[in-house]
């Protein structure tokens, strides 16, 4: 320990006598007059901004002698891979000081920082040109263009250009979008949707049309002032790249019947903002289908505000090929609603075996019109062949499943209002401004369902004075589970013990489990107690008849609960937490 120290101050009395000696030879001014004082202060300043070059030179040597410093290139990869999609490159903007009209770019380089920690963590980045095929434009200042088109090899390009809020330059489009970026790009998403009524977007022809055979990924996005932009008549003239993904917003194609839009598409979405009526650029209703009938491969399909041209004679009906998994539909128009909606889904057809949500945002009152068209995608199924098995309510929307969900009735109901859910498989979505539980449920196909799940909106909904729970849902005589809000089932398990003209259960007859959630936005009222006993109540009115609730499923939170250990053993009692 002691020869440990010695050395150590030995070292550091080396270092100091060394760097003393070598800062007095390149500092050192001697005794200078006003003149030489004068001419010697900027070699001085120079002298001081190399040395800070050197310092940060010198701790990347430094650092090259730590543990991290020594990681294998492989190592090092995995973990710039990482850093990238947690910390990508982006730009900040802000005005001018002096000139409110100017705005300033500065750019933060996020992971790419990282790899000037040494030399060996550069070499390993530099050394990885994967680390370097995507391109977030706007991201980057434009001298990096050259650097990243190196950098990435011969490998292919995935170049994105536009977030829809910042303005994208003349200047960026010409040094990011060459032509030797473009012939190497795979994956190209163009984003110039800001709200700019004096933006051209004729100053995309060009890049758009030039030969990307690499290209397998399409995004464009423009603003709608008037119209959709109809994009250039010679895009993919002279090279016919194999799409797998293409994605329009507020454009069109020239040509709705060219070949690129062939059997190697696996995802399309055609998105307008918003459509008062037939645009010229649409495609026809002959021209949809022929598109759609080459799509055989199709697994993502997503139309949005997007109606084909009516024909007065139209085609046969198409039924979309089994591999499409999920199709997403959208519309916010009432006008085009009326004239379009039922037009469309008598002529297209989808596979029971699809995932199909369809969001109707058009501007109906709620409870105030009955829409019974809305319905025409979901009565299009079979229920023989292809029976419903659950349903889930909310206050404006139902989700129809066929396959078993397994984890359905201990979530929260609401989680499986989203986008399609882990573990689900083909459903019928509908949500729209139309009350469900009053327009909707009671034309839905019933009587194959084995499970109900409904969420506190529909559930306060069920108890408006216009038949209750009995006139939405008594057609669902094959219904095994049900699950409700405990708080909120007052109503519900009333109608659980009311019996029809022969003398069964009006509501549920074959019901054998129950699940109780807890609502946390719900305060403990006096009227517990009466919930309480109209459960025990209908538990042993329904054991008297030989049809018993032989499950109840009850969220943790309520576990403390008293009348839980009131309950006959005739029916299990267990408690569920968070899935």
């Amino acid at each position: 320990m002691f020869h440990e120290e010695t050395d150590s101050k030995a070292y550091r009395q080396s270092a100091d006598d060394a760097w003393s000696a070598f800062i007095k030879t390149r500092f050192g001014a001697g005794p200078l007059g006003r003149s030489g004082r004068a001419a010697r202060l900027p070699q001085l300043k120079l002298e001081l901004e190399t040395m800070q070059k050197y310092f940060a030179v010198a701790k990347q040597h430094m650092n090259a002698c730590t543990g991290a410093g020594c990681l294998p290139a492989e190592i090092l990869s995995t973990i710039f891979a990482f850093a990238q999609e947690v910390w990508p490159p982006h730009n900040r903007r802000r005005m001018h000081e002096e000139d409110r009209m100017r705005v300033v770019v500065s750019y933060d380089l996020g992971w790419i920082y990282a790899t000037h920690v040494c030399a060996a963590w550069r070499k390993a980045a530099l050394g990885d040109p994967a680390l370097w095929q995507t391109v977030s434009c706007l991201a980057l200042p434009l001298p990096m263009a050259t650097d990243m088109l190196t950098r990435s090899g011969r490998l292919p390009l995935e170049v994105y250009i536009g977030d829809g809020i910042s303005s994208i330059s003349d200047d960026c489009i010409s040094n990011w979008l060459s032509w030797p970026v473009l012939r190497r790009t795979s994956l190209l998403h163009v984003d110039d949707s800001r709200v700019d009524e004096d933006d051209m977007y004729e100053r995309w022809n060009s890049v758009l049309t030039q030969p990307m055979p690499l290209l397998e990924d399409l995004t464009v996005s423009f603003y709608l002032d008037a119209s959709a932009t109809i994009l250039p008549s010679s895009i993919w003239t002279e090279s016919h790249p194999t799409l797998k993904s293409l994605i329009l917003t507020n454009c069109y194609l020239p040509d709705w019947n060219t070949q690129v839009l062939g059997h190697s598409i696996t995802n399309l979405l055609l998105n307008l903002d918003f459509l008062f009526e037939e645009d010229e650029g649409l495609p026809t209703t002959t021209e949809l289908r022929d598109m759609f009938s080459r799509l055989t491969s199709l697994k993502t399909l997503d139309l949005r505000n997007f109606w084909p041209q009516k024909e007065n004679s139209p085609p046969e009906p198409f039924n979309f090929y089994p591999c499409l998994e999920t199709f997403a539909f959208e519309f916010s128009m009432r006008g085009l609603f009326a004239s379009h909606y039922s037009y469309f889904w008598s002529l297209f057809r989808v596979p029971s075996t699809t995932a199909l949500d369809i969001v109707a945002e058009d501007d109906v009152s709620e409870d105030t019109e009955d829409h019974p068209e809305l319905l025409d995608p979901i009565t299009q199924v079979d229920n023989s062949r292809f029976p419903a098995t659950a349903l889930v309510i909310s206050g404006l929307q139902v989700k129809l499943f066929y396959t078993d969900v397994p984890s359905l009735v201990l979530d929260p109901p609401h989680e499986h209002l989203s986008a399609r859910h882990i573990g689900e498989g083909s459903y019928r979505s509908l949500k729209c401004k139309n009350s469900a539980v009053k327009f909707l449920v009671p034309r839905l196909p019933l009587q194959s369902l084995r499970t109900v799940v409904v969420t506190v909106p529909a559930m306060k909904r069920f108890d408006r004075p216009d038949g209750g729970w009995v006139a939405k849902l008594g057609a669902a005589h094959e219904t095994r589970q049900l699950s409700v809000y405990y708080v909120h089932a007052l109503a519900l398990m009333d109608d659980l013990t009311r019996k029809d003209a022969n003398g069964g259960f009006s509501l549920f007859p074959r019901l054998e489990a129950l699940v109780f959630h807890h609502d946390p936005k719900t305060v403990k009222t006096g009227a517990q107690s009466s919930l309480d006993l109209v459960l025990l109540e209908l538990l042993s009115i329904r054991l008297e008849q030989g049809l018993p609730i032989r499950s109840l499923a009850v969220d943790s939170k309520m576990e403390t609960m008293s009348v839980w250990s009131k309950i006959g053993r005739e029916t299990t009692v267990s408690f569920f937490g968070p899935q």
